[in-house]
């Protein structure tokens, strides 16, 4: 009996050990992080289009008519009022 109650009271301060050490790594709110920082920099550089290539990278015209088909055919259907979550997967 006593074993069974040392061992839930181990758990229990251990599983609120690592609960605190999990709140203690995360950064406050707003606080710039080198990951943040890193993540900011290359967000930047993509929509600055500052390395973007000098090749023009059109596609085909059967392409660009699939896209457009189906951009068109998207107005169609009506925008429901919940995401239903459905599965990807055939279980």
């Amino acid at each position: 009996m006593n074993c069974k109650i040392l061992l839930t009271l181990a758990f229990m301060l251990s599983a609120a050990a690592a609960r605190a050490e999990g709140v203690a790594e995360q950064p406050p709110a707003g606080q710039q992080t080198p990951s943040t920082t890193a993540t900011r920099a290359w967000m930047d550089l993509q929509s600055s289009g500052q390395e973007a290539s000098k090749q023009p990278q059109p596609l085909s015209g059967e392409t660009m008519e699939k896209i457009h088909k189906r951009y068109i055919d998207s107005f169609g259907k009506p925008i429901p009022e919940y995401y239903e979550h459905e599965s990807f997967t055939d279980n």
